[in-house]
């Protein structure tokens, strides 16, 4: 872990795939080394071991939740969507998963059903400015631009140094002039 926060991922790598001799059943250590594959560049690899950390350890929200976002990079929807909602399955409070899901959602045109993910971030976590924010721009997908306005406020009043969510506040009230 040490490697990852320093950034050296073949180090990482190196280490993780050690401990792996030494230990497989963890699906901590096989997304760890997924992490520092990813950086280095080898999606094929870490995608495997994304994957099999959820073999290892079923019940590991994080493994669930890394093994979807190496999906949906890999362009497979259906299938990250299935893991991001197994890894909220087991952690509802898994803020990161919910917001990915929104996201994959809302770039997918299914509007409603992002916003039903962010409300249900920000009910979750009301102290969230990304859930508020993001929950804003699926409000003005649906042309809700008071919503939207909103939400782009509670997201900087939480978060000062917002700077994404001040420049979608700006956006939205410069769009919502004549």
């Amino acid at each position: 872990m040490q490697w990852l926060r320093q950034e050296k991922w073949k180090e990482a790598t190196q280490e993780f795939e050690r401990s792996l001799k030494l230990d497989a059943s963890r699906a901590a250590t096989h997304i760890g080394l997924g992490i520092a594959l990813t950086r280095s560049g080898d999606s094929k690899a870490s995608f495997a071991a994304f994957r099999r950390a959820t073999e290892v350890e079923p019940s590991s929200p994080e493994a669930h939740y890394y093994y979807g976002l190496a999906l949906r990079e890999a362009g497979k929807q259906a299938e990250a969507s299935s893991e991001l909602s197994r890894a909220l399955e087991l952690k509802p409070d898994y803020g990161e998963a919910r917001l990915t899901l929104g996201l994959m959602l809302l770039q997918g045109g299914e509007v409603e059903k992002a916003i039903g993910a962010y409300q249900e971030a920000v009910r979750r976590n009301p102290r969230s400015g990304e859930a508020h924010n993001w929950l804003g721009l699926a409000y003005s997908q649906q042309k809700n631009f008071l919503d939207a306005i909103a939400e782009f406020r509670q997201a900087v009043s939480l978060k000062s140094d917002f700077s994404r969510a001040y420049v979608n506040l700006g956006s939205r009230f410069a769009r919502s002039r004549p």
